[in-house]
């Protein structure tokens, strides 16, 4: 007659199963923590982009005005509180994309006009304010 064995170990223990599902836990939150960095360095990227291009139609405004500066437009493209965006003639709309949340202020006080972003309301110090003179 013949004797059949069974294999004690067939399976996983519950040890093995716990600790396989912390290691997975831990990797997901490692990404999710990168994605979450990697979205927050695009999104600084593209409102650095969007300054210069509102700084260059600075630029442009200044000239076709004979150096004087647009209208202080707080904020910029926001018809509703301000009805005159001269400055939003001067920027290419396929260059700006305005990320949900921020706004660009431009004002003017004196001989000097500043260029600021606000997120939710708040200044963003992470990007500098741009402080452009008249000549």
């Amino acid at each position: 007659m013949m004797k059949i064995t069974q294999n004690k170990h067939s399976g996983f223990t519950l040890l093995e199963l716990i600790i396989v599902i912390v290691i997975i836990g831990i990797l997901v939150t490692m990404g999710s923590m990168l994605y979450g960095e990697a979205l927050d360095d695009a999104e600084y990227a593209v409102v650095k982009s969007n300054m210069r291009t509102i700084e260059s139609a600075i630029t442009i405004y200044r000239y076709d005005h004979a150096g004087s500066f647009p209208v202080s437009q707080t904020p910029i493209g926001d018809s509703s509180s301000n009805p005159d965006n001269s400055l939003l003639e001067f920027i290419n709309e396929n260059t700006y994309t305005k990320p949900k949340g921020y706004q660009y202020y431009w004002i003017v006080s004196g001989n000097t006009g500043i260029l600021s972003v606000r997120k939710d309301g708040r200044e963003v110090t992470e990007i500098p304010k741009k402080y452009i003179y008249k000549n």
